[in-house]
């Protein structure tokens, strides 16, 4: 496996590695399902600025029928495995209305990620034991 160069966002403890789509806190992983971890890139790649209810759910299932309830379970998730709430909100805050906007600073970094790497491999090699494989999940979520 090549070591590349690529982007990265860090804010607060967090870091979000949207090459392995992974969000590391402390350099831990913490397990995303593939809308919330999409929802939460959005939101960081626009950091500073509404994002519309309307243009997250167009981007998350483009060409489908969705009821606002999964972009509201979404957040909900994402929050949680942030550490927040709605009433207590640290990165994400809901703009009634509007939309969501994305909380903190945002710094964009180039870098290895070795600890998504060795995630991967790790979660290859349990898979692997279990008789499963992964590549073809691993496509999945690389092309949404």
């Amino acid at each position: 496996m090549s070591k590349e160069r690529q982007s990265f966002y860090e804010f607060g403890p967090y870091r979000v590695d949207p090459e392995e789509r992974l969000l590391l806190r402390d350099q831990q992983p913490i397990p995303l399902p593939p809308k919330v971890f999409e929802t939460l890139l959005i939101l960081v790649q626009h950091s500073e600025h509404v994002v519309p209810k309307d243009d997250l759910m167009k981007t998350l299932w483009p060409d489908t029928f969705v009821e606002e309830a999964n972009l509201s379970q979404n957040i909900f998730v994402l929050r949680k495995a942030l550490g927040e709430s709605a009433q207590s909100p640290c990165y994400i805050v809901t703009v009634p209305g509007r939309g969501h906007l994305g909380l903190g600073e945002i710094e964009i970094k180039s870098g290895h990620t070795d600890e998504g790497r060795k995630y991967l491999a790790a979660l290859e090699k349990d898979a692997r034991a279990a008789g499963f494989s992964l590549i073809a999940r691993k496509a999945a979520l690389a092309h949404g």
